[in-house]
């Protein structure tokens, strides 16, 4: 098992599980089909590529005062939870809403997140219930 590595493992947990964070918190926040981990690896490096050049500037920043460590903490746990809920108000907000086709995968979804009340007439063996 020489792919076993310090440095492979630390490649893949500093580029593939923020990845799989936000593809995760996008799964809970927007309703999409159901993940399948193998398929969805490039996604999440991806997401973890996205989420390391949103917060570069930081590395800087914790490089000066020595703490890394603590933008690592940032860049791995916390910033993924961020992104996409960011993705998610953006695509949701009036300007774009007018200008995309609606991102919900199902009708019933799009039906059920406007939360209004609605009236329901149900049929079982052709009779109104």
């Amino acid at each position: 098992m020489e792919f076993l590595t310090n440095d492979n493992i630390q490649l893949f947990i500093l580029f593939v599980i923020p990845g799989f964070i936000s593809l995760k918190i996008w799964g809970l926040i927007h309703p999409s089909h159901k993940l399948v981990l193998s398929e969805s690896l490039l996604e999440a490096l991806a997401f973890s590529c996205f989420n390391y050049i949103g917060t570069y500037w930081l590395y800087s920043i914790f490089l000066k005062i020595e703490l890394v460590w603590v933008y690592f903490l940032l860049a791995l746990f916390i910033f993924p939870l961020f992104w996409p809920r960011l993705l998610k108000l953006i695509l949701t907000s009036r300007t774009i809403k007018k200008r995309i086709i609606s991102i919900t995968p199902k009708s019933w979804d799009y039906f059920f997140n406007k939360r209004e009340c609605c009236f329901m007439l149900i049929h079982i063996n052709g009779e109104k219930q």
